[in-house]
C-alpha cells in the first residue's frame, strides 16, 4: 500500500476548479451538509461573508461555543431566513475538532457529503500576509463561490474513488508546509490513533500529511471509522491549547489516512485564482532554492540535488573510508553536500602534488593517490570536470580501485 502523498502525485489528484462557471449538473443538495465552526467575534464578519456563496438549498450548520457569536449570528443571518441555517452550541473544549466529532457527529453520519471549515486566530509570530493567504486558501478553496461549491460536488459525483478533497498545504514565509514536512510533533501520536481506529493505511514519517488545517470536503463514507467513534469533549485537551502535539493536531493529520483505509483517494482542490498565486509563489521559491543548490553544491536543480544526495549518502555508508578525487571547486561542493548529510570524507586525492599545493581544504587533508592504502575498504567520489573524468577513471582502475562514482555526470 502506497502513501497518500505519493498516490496524489501519481494519480494527479490536484483539481483546479472554476469559481465563475459551473461544470456539472449536481442537484442532490439534501445530501450535503456544510458545517462551520466560528468562535472569534473580532473576525466574524470576514467569515460570515462566505455564507453568501453557499447555494440556498444546501443545509448549513454553524457551531460555536461563544454566546456572543451565537447572538450575533442570530441577529445578522438567522432572522433574514435567506438560507437553510441551523445554529449548534457546543462546550468550550476541543475547539473545531470537537465541533466536528462531538457536536456534529450525527449530522455528518446522515449526509452523503460534508464540508467542514472553521475560523482561525492569527498568532503573533505569523506574518499578516501569511495569515491572509492561509485564510484565502482554507476558505476560498472550500467555499469560493456558488459555482465553485457546485463544481466540488460535481467532482465527487463524477469520480466515485475520491473520498476527501482538501485545500493545498499552507504556503508563505512562515506557513511553508507546501514544501516541508508537516508532521510536527504528531507522527507517533497519529500512529497511536491509527492503531486505535484499526486503520490499514501507509503512515510514513518521511511523507508529509496532506490534510492540514482541518478544512475539507468529504464523502461521509470515507470517514466512517473516525465518525463512528463516540468522541467526548473530555477526549480533547483543555485550554490553553498547545501549538502542537495534541489530539486535535493528530486528528487534523489523520483524516486522509482514514479515507485511505476506507478505500478512497485523497486529493487537493483549489480555485483558479488561488492556483495562479500558488504557481507564482512556488516558481519564485524554486528559483531561489535552485540558485542556492547550484552555488552551494554545484548541482543545477532540486531534482538533481535530491537524486545525487541519496546516491552519495548510500555510497558513503558502504565503505569504511571515502575519498574525494579532486580538490577544486567541485570537490568543495561535494564536501558541503556530504557534510550536510552527516558524512565526513577521509581526505582529498590528487594526481600530482608539489610544494606549492595546499595541504588541506576546509579541514580535509590532501594526499596523492599512491599514498592511499586498503583498496577494498575505500570508496572514491570523482570530483573533477567531465572532460577530466576518463583520465581519473583510468588512473584508478590501473591501481585496482573500482569502487568509485562521479559527482558530476553528463545530462
Amino acid at each position: 500500500m502506497k502513501n497518500i502523498y505519493d498516490i496524489r502525485a501519481e494519480k494527479d489528484l490536484y483539481f483546479l476548479l472554476s469559481e465563475d462557471l459551473s461544470t456539472g449538473t449536481f442537484s442532490i443538495h439534501e445530501n450535503v451538509a456544510i458545517i462551520i465552526y466560528l468562535y472569534y467575534e473580532e473576525t466574524l464578519e470576514r467569515y460570515l461573508d462566505y455564507l453568501k456563496n453557499i447555494p440556498k438549498n444546501i443545509q448549513i450548520y454553524i457551531v460555536t461555543s461563544s454566546e456572543n457569536v451565537y447572538k450575533t449570528i442570530e441577529q445578522l443571518i438567522l432572522k433574514k431566513g435567506e438560507q437553510k441555517i441551523e445554529l449548534v452550541i457546543k462546550e468550550n473544549r476541543g475547539r473545531d475538532i470537537s465541533a466536528l466529532l462531538v457536536a456534529c457527529r450525527e449530522i455528518c453520519l446522515r449526509h452523503k457529503y460534508i464540508c467542514f471549515i472553521h475560523d482561525k486566530k492569527k498568532k503573533d509570530y505569523i506574518p499578516e500576509t501569511d495569515f491572509c493567504l492561509w485564510m484565502d486558501n482554507l476558505w476560498g478553496n472550500t467555499l469560493g463561490s456558488e459555482n465553485y461549491i457546485l463544481n466540488v460536488l460535481n467532482l465527487f459525483e463524477s469520480n466515485e474513488q475520491i473520498g476527501v478533497l482538501a485545500p493545498p498545504e499552507p504556503m508563505g514565509q512562515y506557513l511553508n508546509v507546501w514544501y516541508v514536512n508537516g508532521w510536527g510533533k504528531n507522527f507517533e501520536l497519529t500512529q497511536k490513533l491509527a492503531k486505535e481506529l484499526n486503520l490499514h493505511c501507509n503512515l510514513s514519517i518521511d511523507k508529509s500529511p496532506i490534510t492540514l488545517g482541518t478544512v475539507f470536503w468529504a464523502r461521509s463514507d470515507a470517514l466512517q471509522k473516525i465518525l463512528k467513534k463516540e468522541w467526548k469533549y473530555e477526549d480533547f485537551d483543555e485550554e490553553p491549547l498547545k501549538d502542537d502535539g495534541t489530539i486535535s493536531h493528530v486528528i487534523e493529520r489523520i483524516i486522509g489516512y482514514v479515507a485511505q483505509d476506507a478505500g478512497y483517494d485523497v486529493g487537493t482542490v483549489m480555485n483558479l485564482s488561488y492556483a495562479s498565486k500558488l504557481l507564482s509563489y512556488t516558481q519564485r521559491n524554486f528559483w531561489t532554492a535552485s540558485q542556492l543548490i547550484q552555488n552551494g553544491y554545484g548541482l543545477s536543480n532540486i531534482e538533481k540535488f535530491s537524486v545525487k544526495s541519496k546516491e552519495l549518502f548510500h555510497f558513503c555508508m558502504k565503505y569504511e573510508k571515502v575519498y574525494l578525487y579532486g580538490a577544486g571547486k567541485i570537490g568543495k561542493c561535494c564536501l558541503h553536500l556530504l557534510r550536510a548529510g552527516g558524512f565526513e570524507p577521509k581526505g582529498y586525492i590528487v594526481s600530482h602534488l608539489n610544494s606549492n599545493h595546499r595541504q588541506e581544504v576546509e579541514g580535509v587533508s590532501i594526499d596523492l593517490l599512491e599514498n592511499i592504502n586498503g583498496v577494498e575498504k575505500i570508496g572514491i567520489i570523482i570530483t573533477v570536470d567531465i572532460n577530466l573524468q576518463s583520465e581519473i577513471e583510468n588512473n584508478l582502475q590501473s591501481r585496482g580501485l573500482t569502487n568509485y562514482i562521479k559527482y558530476i555526470e553528463k545530462d
